[in-house]
């Protein structure tokens, strides 16, 4: 089901293949070899299969909360597994926490970087990593640093962004095909082509970003603020909000020293930061292989799709008030098989405990 996104792919592939080629049929689904004494199975099970009432065990916990209480809730929430892990035994515990989305990945690594407090009780930051779809948001970035190469004039250099605002939207639309993906991909191609052809297109996204070239903007050599300045131009265009939002990402790289090193060499060497995208793109693909050879330790975050194929002591599985829900209201339909796959996905990458986050105006997990 890793590729179930696809049109193509659905689970009656599985009732196919048993009226065609009729193969002998051996049930695993009551193994478990990651949690086999854990009531982690038996609860994931239930919610997959829309089953009332959830069965009574000490290894998964539920925890709902009101909007204002979140953020101090999922910090104590983390400290209180890792404390329940500790008390079972294990000294070194790992911890997954898990959601539907990057962005919410990204608030939650903010959260956990805060300090807290609770019921009078002093909540320290919290150590973790992040694994999270990283490929996008390099393309984000990279647009980033295409208009920090902006010259006046130059009209090749506007080019370079609208072709590499294309290639972004070419990465998305492989990733989650979709009619709007390909038409964006196409266009941006078209923008680029008719800017190094000197001609004008009748476009508005078009005529805004040639105006938002010629009206320009200053850069003072400082790499933290010519990068937030180029963002927030690139906020500025129309349609894009997308690309807005993955390159604020680039904090979850862990490189912020290394790129500030490398648009300031950049700068010394010719007073401008032509060839940031190079220096971006060599930057935050170097942090990104260094973050998959990594082993998990201690607490990560990531998405429930990013945690396919792991495993860890136990998991927080978190959803926001207004924001990643575990089942996608706006594209499925109850009783959410696909968002339920998912979501067992998640809860059974635990050996021993989990933990559901979730805010009380959500729908039941079951019935």
């Amino acid at each position: 089901m890793i590729y179930d996104y696809r049109p193509a792919v659905n689970p009656l592939r599985l009732q196919q293949l048993r009226q065609k080629p009729r193969p002998a049929e051996f049930g695993l689904g009551g193994e478990n070899h990651r949690s086999p004494n854990a009531g982690v199975l038996l609860v994931a099970d239930h919610i997959l299969q829309n089953q009332a009432p959830l069965p009574a065990t000490n290894d998964v916990k539920i925890i709902n909360y009101r909007g204002h209480d979140f953020d101090a809730m999922f910090h104590a929430a983390v400290g209180w597994l890792f404390g329940e892990l500790r008390n079972q035994g294990i000294e070194h515990p790992t911890l997954a926490v898990l959601c539907r989305s990057n962005s919410f990945v990204a608030a939650l690594s903010e959260i956990l970087q805060a300090p807290h407090t609770i019921r009078g009780q002093a909540l320290g930051p919290v150590e973790h990593g992040v694994v999270w779809d990283a490929e996008l948001s390099i393309a984000a970035a990279v647009v980033v640093a295409s208009i920090m190469e902006w010259r006046s004039g130059d009209l090749t250099t506007l080019a370079n962004t609208q072709k590499l605002i294309g290639r972004y939207y070419e990465m998305k639309n492989a990733e989650r095909p979709t009619n709007a993906g390909a038409s964006a991909a196409a266009k941006y191609a078209e923008m680029a082509a008719a800017t190094l052809a000197g001609r004008d297109l009748r476009t508005i996204a078009f005529r805004q970003m040639k105006q938002s070239f010629s009206d320009g903007f200053s850069l003072i050599g400082d790499p933290i603020r010519d990068w937030l300045t180029a963002r927030r131009l690139l906020g500025s265009l129309r349609n894009v909000g997308d690309i807005f939002n993955d390159a604020n990402m680039v904090r979850l790289f862990g490189a912020r020293e290394a790129i500030i090193s490398g648009l300031s060499d950049l700068w010394l060497e010719s007073g401008s930061y032509r060839d940031a995208t190079g220096q971006i793109t060599t930057i935050l693909n170097r942090q990104r292989l260094l973050e998959t050879e990594r082993t998990p330790r201690g607490c990560m975050l990531m998405t429930f799709h990013k945690s396919k194929g792991k495993e860890f002591d136990g998991v927080v599985l978190v959803e926001g008030a207004h924001r990643s829900p575990f089942f996608d209201t706006g594209r499925e339909q109850p009783p959410f098989e696909r968002s339920r796959r998912l979501f067992r996905v998640g809860l059974t990458r635990a050996r021993h405990l989990a933990t559901v986050i979730r805010h009380v105006g959500s729908p039941p997990l079951v019935g």
